[in-house]
């Protein structure tokens, strides 16, 4: 199998059972047009999905926050992972 690379908020190593994903973090449920997504792992996914329901109608702020807060959780920087939160 073809190396893709780690998560980078567990560093686990994406593979057969572990897929890379893409979180959109601005719900598209909420967000249509939405296009801010970060690269995750699929359980690092699933974790973020179970903590927060995605049928809450927050603003912006509020959903960039609970992703930094979840990845800083995790005891990663997000900012240096995922400069592009740094647009909004």
């Amino acid at each position: 199998m073809k190396d893709i690379g780690n998560c980078p908020i567990c560093g686990n190593i994406y593979g057969k059972h572990n897929h890379r994903t893409f979180h959109h973090v601005f719900p598209v449920n909420v967000y249509p047009n939405s296009t801010l997504r970060v690269e995750v792992c699929q359980k690092c996914h699933g974790e973020f999905n179970q903590l927060h329901e995605h049928t809450e109608k927050l603003d912006r702020p509020t959903w960039l926050k609970r992703w930094i807060l979840f990845v800083i959780s995790k005891k990663k920087q997000p900012y240096e992972l995922y400069p592009q939160l740094r647009d909004f």
